[in-house]
Parts: C-alpha cells; sequence; structure tokens
C-alpha cells in the first residue's frame, strides 16, 4: 500500500461496484492511410493530421475517415486546434495563419516573427518583432483588438487575464507613470490581418496600484477581449525571469529562482520569500488560499525523500513537508481538492490530502490517469481502476493493453497512457487501446491490438492513432 509518512494508514474501501464484463473486440470505426503522418489534432466532426513535417494538413471525417480538405504550407508548422485552427512555424519567423476547422479555408494571415504566445478560443497573442509590444487579435478574423504601449511585453503564455511587463516606468505615449495606462494604435505595420482588415480598440483605462514606480519592473494584467487595465503591480524583479501564478483571490505570485513575490492586484507587493530548495514552480496546485510545489524533474528522482512545499496567499509565508517517495508532483484540479502524485520507493501512488494544511487523509497505488467530478482514475500495468473522493474504489478492470504506466499527465514514447472522456476511459500504449465505462468499469472496446505508436488524440467519441503510416479510429 503507498502511503504518506505523515499519515499511518489508509481508508481505501477493497470492496468492488459492478462486475466488468468483456467488451466488442474489434472496434475499428475506420483507418485511412496518409502520407507521413506525424501528429494529430482534434476538431468538430474530423481529425486534422499533420503529414510532411508539418507542411501539409489534412482533415479526416470522424465518421468514416475520409478526407474532408487538405492544406500546405511551405514551412514545417505546428496547429492548436479549435473551431479555428491556428498554425504557426514550427522553428520561428514567418506568420501565423488561421484555418476553418470545417473547410480548411485560411481565413487570416497575421505577421508573428516571434510566434503565437497565447491563445483562448477567442484570442491570439503574440509579440511584435521587436519584443517591445504585446499585440491581441480576434481569433475568428484576424483582425486586431488592441495592443500594449511600447515596451509592455506580454508575461509568458498567460491569457486570463493576458498579463504584460516593462522593464522600467515609462511617459512614453499612451502610458502614464501615476494614475492611468491605455493602448497605443501603433503603426499601419503592426496592425494588418490580411484577411479582414483591421480593427482596434482603445480600453478605459484603470487605476495601477499604489506601489513606488522606482522599483524596475511592473507587471500589469489586462482584459483579453478588450486590452481594458485591470491592475497594475510595480514588482522588485525582472518579471522575464519569473512564473507567473494567479491571479487566484486578488492575489498574484511571481516565482524566479527559488525566490518569489507576492502581490495584491490592488495593494501591491504584499511578501517575499525563498522556497525550499529543490522545490519547482511547476505544474502547481492551488488549494485553500496555498499555492503548492513539488519536486517533480525530468529524469531519475532525487535520492532524498520527496518535499511538498506552498506559499500562502493570504500573506505570502511558506512552508514545506517531507512525503513519501522520492518525487512529488501536485495535481492541478477544477476544485479546491488537493491530489499529489509520487513515485520512487515504493512505487507510484496518488495522495489525498487536506487543502488547508496539505496533511494527507487517504492514498492509493498507481499512476493518475485523469480527475473528473471527484472521480480520481489511476492506472497500473495490471488493472484500471476508479476511485471516490475519499480514495474508495468504485471499480477495477483488468488492463489488456499492459504496459508501464511511466508518464504521469501524458505520454511519452513507448509508454502507456490513460484518456478520460466525458463517459469513458482509455489507455492507448504500444500494443494497442481499450476502454472501458467511466461510471462502471465495464468493457466498451474491447481490446483493438495495433503496433509502432506514433500520435494519438482523442475526439468525444474516437481515439485516433497513427500507426506505420495509417491513421486508425477506435470507437469509444
Amino acid at each position: 500500500m503507498f502511503d504518506d509518512t505523515d499519515r499511518s494508514g489508509s481508508t481505501v474501501n477493497p470492496q468492488l461496484q459492478g462486475d466488468p464484463t468483456t467488451g466488442r473486440p474489434e472496434a475499428v470505426a475506420w483507418q485511412a492511410n496518409t502520407a507521413e503522418p506525424q501528429s494529430l489534432y482534434p476538431a468538430d466532426d474530423a481529425v486534422i493530421v499533420a503529414e510532411d513535417d508539418g507542411r501539409r494538413f489534412r482533415a479526416l471525417s470522424t465518421e468514416n475517415g475520409e478526407t474532408l480538405w487538405t492544406t500546405r504550407f511551405e514551412e514545417s508548422r505546428r496547429a492548436r486546434p479549435g473551431e479555428v485552427v491556428v498554425t504557426s512555424s514550427a522553428f520561428g519567423g514567418g506568420g501565423a495563419v488561421g484555418l476553418d476547422a470545417a473547410t480548411g479555408r485560411r481565413l487570416w494571415e497575421i505577421d508573428a516573427p516571434e510566434g503565437v504566445s497565447g491563445l483562448t478560443s477567442e484570442v491570439v497573442v503574440r509579440a511584435t518583432a521587436d519584443n517591445e509590444r504585446t499585440v491581441v487579435y480576434d481569433r475568428r478574423d484576424g483582425s486586431r483588438l488592441w495592443q500594449t504601449p511600447p515596451g509592455e511585453r506580454h508575461l509568458f503564455r498567460t491569457t486570463d487575464p493576458v498579463v504584460t511587463f516593462t522593464d522600467r516606468p515609462t511617459t512614453e505615449a499612451g502610458t502614464t507613470t501615476g494614475v492611468e495606462t491605455a493602448t497605443d494604435p501603433g503603426p499601419p505595420s503592426e496592425t494588418a490581418g490580411t484577411a479582414t482588415g483591421v480593427a482596434t480598440a482603445t480600453p478605459t483605462p484603470a487605476t495601477p496600484a499604489s506601489t513606488s514606480d522606482e522599483r524596475p519592473s511592473r507587471v500589469q494584467g489586462r482584459d483579453p477581449a478588450t486590452g481594458r487595465l485591470l491592475w497594475s503591480i510595480a514588482a522588485p524583479l525582472d518579471a522575464r525571469r519569473a512564473a507567473p501564478i494567479g491571479p487566484h483571490d486578488g492575489r498574484l505570485l511571481l516565482v524566479g529562482d527559488e525566490e518569489y513575490f507576492l502581490f495584491g492586484t490592488a495593494a501591491g507587493l504584499v511578501a517575499t520569500g525563498s522556497l525550499a530548495e529543490g522545490l519547482r514552480p511547476g505544474p502547481i496546485a492551488v488549494a485553500g488560499d496555498r499555492v503548492y510545489f513539488g519536486d517533480a524533474r525530468p529524469g531519475a528522482p532525487s535520492e532524498r525523500p520527496a518535499r511538498l512545499g506552498w506559499v500562502s496567499l493570504a500573506d505570502g509565508t511558506d512552508g514545506v513537508r517531507t512525503v513519501r517517495g522520492r518525487s512529488v508532483r501536485p495535481l492541478r484540479m477544477r476544485d479546491d481538492r488537493l491530489l499529489t502524485a509520487h513515485w520512487g520507493d515504493p512505487g507510484y501512488g496518488v495522495v489525498g490530502r487536506e487543502p488547508a494544511d496539505g496533511s494527507a487523509s487517504w492514498s492509493v497505488s498507481g499512476v493518475p490517469v485523469g480527475y473528473r467530478s471527484g472521480e480520481l482514475i489511476v492506472g497500473t500495468p495490471d488493472e484500471i481502476r476508479s476511485h471516490t473522493p475519499t480514495g474508495a474504489i468504485r471499480w477495477r478492470a483488468d488492463n489488456s493493453v499492459g504496459g508501464s504506466f511511466g508518464s504521469l499527465l501524458g505520454r511519452s514514447d513507448g509508454r502507456t497512457t490513460g484518456v478520460v472522456g466525458d463517459d469513458w476511459v482509455a489507455v492507448v500504449g504500444e500494443a494497442g487501446v481499450a476502454s472501458w465505462g467511466r461510471d462502471d468499469g465495464r468493457s466498451r472496446s474491447g481490446f483493438v491490438p495495433f503496433d509502432g505508436l506514433a500520435a494519438l488524440t482523442t475526439t468525444d467519441e474516437l481515439v485516433a492513432v497513427v500507426t506505420d503510416g495509417t491513421v486508425t479510429a477506435v470507437e469509444m
């Protein structure tokens, strides 16, 4: 049994609910041959295949695998799925192009030499060529919505709000250092969206935090749709070297090289401190009034026991707890629950914790596959299990795919991973794919074998994989 050093027992219920039955042995919906497929992307009623090293994109019907449309580019590109598929150069330079996911028609093209730095279902965020401005476009038609004054740059990939920073206070056009900030429309060359022309919005200014402008940087939050300044904070650090966390409940945490700064979005700097050695700024979990950090690193786990750390969003105090295993990672939740994934002696496991202090309440063995509506799905080479919010077993099923669950939150080459849909759970590995009902664990697709897994994606009803030049769609 996997347990935490701060709890002596487990509350896992060994009783099973339901009796999984054998599903259909074959559930292949269709197969389609493509030319040098590398990646798959989900779309409405389609699976999009990146071919020829990302120079060509082909949409296959989820109903029968027939080609719906094909488009080709001169250079290798990456795609980001949605109703408008956003493609950008895989190696920098060039422009970003928006494709209609239903028809493949090119809707717009924008100059994006630095690539796309942020994306939501409604907007595209990028930096200008000289990295001196943040520019935001409408994802549907490519029109420019707003841009920042000179010197205000996008901070990492934050999009809600769009978090920007300046190296130092400025009095250039569109900005004042004491009262308000507004956007500058900029030169025409910075605003053109070739498909639909230009749209410019001047946001309503807002009052920034009452902090000293003698600090070297300002960090600011802007509304993604309008560019309206939501808050502005003087920051005693180079924001480019920090990872932003939040805002959460009026708090923004910036974590640099083991140093952190906690701000109130209306009150300025609240506290500073240093993370315990070995803790990392991502991935993180926010639960209770704390931001939790783990010590997970690529490669072999540390020789020392794992440590779970936190920073309070209320007052900036921090702490650390020694936990079982050799590495720990907080899992991102959509509610206020706190789950942590562990690995190292005695194996892989998930621990449910009290959000207020991080103490362990229950633990189960296995690698986390997914978490929805309070239900935790874990996997091992032998079985798939569903657990309730208290760790009790809801159901378990034999893992006919087998293999080693070596990736905590996503597939890595040669390993097995799991996917949680609205009403199904699937396991995909080098040997094949199998799925079960999420509510009762009953087999849905049975075991569908294949060899040479190169890529996978999912839609509402399908798991699509690339195997040896062929796209295979398995019904869920």
